[in-house]
């Protein structure tokens, strides 16, 4: 997949548009919508901007995006369960289900595979380790999000991609799965809880291709 919608580093005004501008139900796919950046702890955006600050999601969506039928939203960012007990978000993002990085009270971690130490992650994870030297570009830096290691590690475990709501909400909870699994494995000091928001699967009917809309740091 890749995406047909992008804005890095945007600013306030930049990600309301890129929000605004999310396609709705008429659009005929699913939607998946990555969303990375700095969170405080009462959820708000937190901008790298020189002045710009922290924004709350009520001024981030006070134009909600177009109600979408199978809009599924992965929060890769700090205290990111804080963010989906928003009213705003609950009532304006209107996504089916969100992939969430952190707990409320949580950071996120960067993992770096070019250095043995805290963890030496070639080593714990070689399959991991292998798909991402095959497939990200040769300039890649070696390091990556704890949410984006359990992506992949996820991933390899899934034996077709994702095509339904419901298939999406499994494949979360196999990163929920996976995100334990490595808590046991190498400990919580630079692992996140990972969950999804609403918890609990529902069933689900087959929905159109899937189309990826991103929002970078």
């Amino acid at each position: 997949m890749k995406p047909t919608l992008t804005a890095r580093d945007p600013s306030p005004e930049g990600l309301k548009q890129f929000l605004r501008e999310l396609p709705g139900a008429d659009s005929g796919k699913i939607e998946i919508i990555y969303l990375a950046a700095q969170h405080t702890p009462a959820g708000a955006w937190q901008f790298t901007g020189r002045g710009v600050g922290a924004h709350a999601w009520n001024d981030l969506l006070q134009n909600a995006p177009p109600p979408h039928p199978c809009r599924l939203v992965i929060l890769d960012v700090c205290h990111a369960a804080a963010v989906t007990q928003l009213p705003a978000w609950t009532e304006k993002m209107d996504a089916s289900a969100t992939l969430l990085a952190s707990a409320r009270d949580e950071v996120t971690w960067e993992l770096d595979f070019t250095k043995r130490q805290p963890v030496d992650l070639p080593a714990r994870f070689p399959a991991t380790t292998a798909w991402l030297k095959q497939h990200l570009p040769t300039t890649w830096d070696g390091r990556l999000s704890y949410l984006g290691v359990i992506w992949v590690q996820a991933y390899l475990q899934t034996p077709q991609p994702p095509r339904t709501r419901r298939e999406w909400q499994s494949f979360f909870g196999r990163c929920e799965t996976e995100s334990r699994k490595f808590q046991q494995q190498v400990g919580r000091k630079r692992a996140s809880t990972m969950g999804q928001f609403p918890a609990a699967p529902w069933p689900g009917s087959p929905c159109p291709k899937t189309s990826l809309k991103r929002n970078l740091k």
